[in-house]
């Protein structure tokens, strides 16, 4: 497989000078490098134009696993001699790495925002490198708002914790944040703990809760059986684990896997979490299966694709707050054959209406020969059935992709994805909410990132035009068999001072009393399209109005270059909002929260902000 040496790799070669010494003794040659190599060796029997769609945490934990186990070339003076490496004593890392942290964090001076990930720690490691987090998820019920969100230094953390047989711990990609004050200030809780070794959890942190007291966080999850008589000898799997909380997020339970399959065969990514409110102890989890079984040759005899590759979007539920799970439901499947024309569906999320009726949304790519047209499929299907089975698919609309169609340069090459203004990928996911309010008749709504409306010439894309993406929203009052004409919550304004704006990465929710909010990023207080702001548009009459509301009180400029952990093109696959679970019309702390990432001093971290009346 063909890599480049990045920016980012290279920082990490020259903070090798601290760690190569304990990642050899402990990563490259133990078999705590297992979960690692497993995955590597899955993601080299995938095609280049498959990886493409891996989430961004599944893309971090390849990443991660080549900084720690590909051998560095030789750079011109690098300096890094071994026989004059700085050793770093693991003790170090013990002590830094508790899993929890104490002390309120301060919020912004400047604004109504408040922090929520602990910034301060992010060179304590090293000075060269630093460390992000984003990708977030809340969840509010009772007072207790809890915010997961992807953790570089969770990663850290946990990897280079010793334990007392000399092995490696679990690893955690995710760090959660909680506040016991309706957001107005929250506490750092550091790492998820992953559970016993060799458990990894991965990233696309999703939250829900059923009570002030019960969190659930589904995350993708690597982990494997290992030999107890050959402790190098590892059968990996990939799943999608759940972590519960029952003291409002102050402590969690080791994961439990709602869905589990052979990793050497399987990469299940993307996973989404929703909560019945008829009956709170009933969860729904959505996934992406890549799926190899098809060309393993005679070792899957019943494989869903022979001779093919298969993605699949997939759902299993639990009738008892996640201890057990069903077996999975095909949503939607594609067999993707080596050339020729085929599509790809990922990026699904799933919803409950009032009634229990299940609703799933997800996006159905062109690849293969298709793989320049601009336009992507946004599909949904309905289950009257808990998720045993669905009603046809629909289509809400046709995605227009934004951005330059796709082009970047990479190794003096044109690799085609969907890439803004920066070089950072932006997905068109939809993010999905459903009105359960009495007046609601729960309405669905669906929003996502579309460059259909706005564009400007562009050299080096496809089609020669650089496309801005709107944020874009279409509702269904029907249980999805019709969808309303798709509109624009914040178009750009006639007077807007330059070629256009761009919006990405929208979050949907709906509050008991039938309110909206979609929050987003957004650039129009940068004429040149760079600086990024937050954005929330509220509407308080079924999406037929909305009106603007700033998050951010600065804006900042899309570079994180510091991290090594990052796969070069991730700044975060969305960051999904809250409703409070109850109605608060008589309650001035209001029903959104919405977090969100600030980039400062080129390391992301985690904010937040609550919407409320007077908004």
């Amino acid at each position: 497989m063909n890599r480049r040496r990045s920016p980012a790799l290279l920082l990490f070669l020259l903070l090798a000078s601290a760690f190569v010494p304990l990642a050899s003794a402990q990563q490259q040659d133990g078999p705590g490098a297992a979960p690692f190599r497993a995955a590597i060796a899955l993601e080299q029997k995938v095609t280049p134009n498959v990886r493409d769609f891996f989430s961004g945490a599944l893309q971090n934990f390849l990443a991660t696993g080549h900084a720690l186990l590909d051998q560095p070339s030789a750079g011109p003076d690098s300096g890094l001699k071994q026989g004059s490496q700085t050793r770093l004593r693991a003790g170090r890392f013990a002590s830094l790495s508790s899993g929890r942290r104490s002390g309120r964090l301060d919020r912004d001076r400047d604004s109504r925002t408040v922090q929520i990930s602990d910034p301060g720690r992010d060179f304590q490691f090293s000075q060269v490198g630093g460390f992000t987090q984003n990708t977030s998820s809340s969840a509010w019920c009772g007072h207790n708002v809890v915010t997961g969100f992807f953790s570089s230094t969770g990663v850290v953390d946990t990897l280079f914790e010793p334990e007392a047989n000399g092995l490696l711990t679990g690893a955690s990609f995710i760090g959660t944040g909680i506040s016991h004050n309706d957001g107005k200030s929250f506490v750092d809780r550091g790492f998820v703990p992953p559970g016993d070794f060799p458990n990894s959890l991965v990233g696309n942190p999703v939250l829900a809760c059923s009570s002030a007291d019960r969190f659930y966080l589904a995350t993708s999850f690597q982990t494997g059986i290992v030999d107890p008589n050959d402790p190098f000898a590892f059968s990996p799997l990939s799943g999608i684990a759940i972590s519960l909380s029952n003291d409002g997020g102050r402590s969690w339970n080791a994961p439990l896997p709602a869905i589990l399959k052979d990793g050497s065969f399987h990469f299940l990514d993307k996973g989404w979490l929703a909560v019945d409110p008829l009956n709170r102890n009933r969860l729904y989890v959505s996934y992406t299966d890549f799926d190899l079984e098809g060309l393993s040759g005679d070792l899957f005899p019943a494989a869903r694709c022979p001779g093919n590759f298969r993605t699949a979007i997939e759902m299993v539920s639990s009738m008892n707050g996640g201890q057990t799970w069903s077996t999975p439901s095909i949503v939607h499947e594609d067999c993707i054959p080596d050339g020729g024309s085929a599509s790809l569906a990922t990026g699904s999320q799933v919803a409950v209406g009032h009634d229990g009726q299940v609703y799933i949304s997800y996006d159905v790519f062109p690849i293969g020969n298709d793989a320049g047209s601009r336009s992507v499929r946004l599909a949904f299907r309905r289950s009257s059935t808990r998720g045993q089975s669905f009603a046809a698919e629909t289509t809400v609309d046709t995605i227009t992709l934004s951005a330059n169609g796709g082009a970047r340069f990479d190794d003096f090459s044109l690799v085609f994805n969907a890439f803004l203004q920066g070089f950072f990928r932006n997905t068109p996911y939809p993010s999905m909410a459903v009105d359960t309010s009495r007046n609601g008749h729960d309405t669905i709504y669906i929003v996502w990132s579309d460059g259909r409306d706005n564009s400007t010439v562009e050299l080096i894309a496809t089609d020669g035009l650089y496309h801005f993406s709107d944020i874009l929203l279409s509702s269904s009052s029907d249980g999805g068999t019709t969808w309303s004409k798709s509109a624009p919550v914040s178009p750009t304004p006639p007077d807007f001072r330059g070629a256009g704006r761009d919006q990405f990465q929208p979050g949907i929710a709906v509050d008991p009393d039938g309110n909206i909010a979609v929050c987003y990023y957004d650039r129009r207080n940068d004429p040149v399209n760079n600086a990024v702001d937050r954005y929330c548009s509220l509407s308080r009459n079924h999406g037929r109005t909305f009106r603007d509301v700033r998050q951010t009180a600065a804006s900042w400029i899309p570079t994180k270059a510091t991290d090594f952990l990052l796969s070069d093109t991730f700044l975060g696959d969305y960051d999904a909002l809250a409703a409070h679970l109850e109605s608060r019309r008589d309650d001035d702390s209001g029903t959104f929260f919405d977090s969100f990432q600030v980039i400062k001093n080129v390391v992301p971290s985690v904010r937040g902000r609550r919407l409320g009346r007077d908004q």
